[in-house]
């Protein structure tokens, strides 16, 4: 019987030039944290921080397609709706992120 395959779905390697418009800073609704995504040579990443500024995370998003996107550490997703909102998935849990 063979084992099961644990590696993570492939991601799309997207340009910053596709990942620009995503790039800023976000509020999620409902919660006090706000997440900044900023743009790198090896893709756009995800910064998280509480009310009082501290850091929560810091990760590379990876691509799943042009606007939906992983944390491979822990299983969230994050979708766009257009470049000023995006849909956080985790868990059960639906978060609604607003650009600021």
């Amino acid at each position: 019987m063979p084992l099961p395959d644990f590696d993570a779905a492939p991601s799309l390697l997207l340009t910053p030039q596709q990942l620009a418009p995503y790039a800023g800073r976000y509020r999620i609704l409902g919660d006090a944290n706000t997440v900044e995504l900023t743009v790198a040579d090896d893709g756009l990443h995800y910064i998280e921080r509480d009310g009082e500024g501290e850091l929560v995370r810091e990760s590379r998003l990876f691509a799943l397609s042009p606007d939906r996107f992983e944390l491979r550490e822990i299983p969230v997703t994050l979708e766009f709706e257009g470049p000023d909102r995006a849909t956080l998935k985790a868990g059960d849990q639906v978060f609604v992120m607003e650009r600021m």
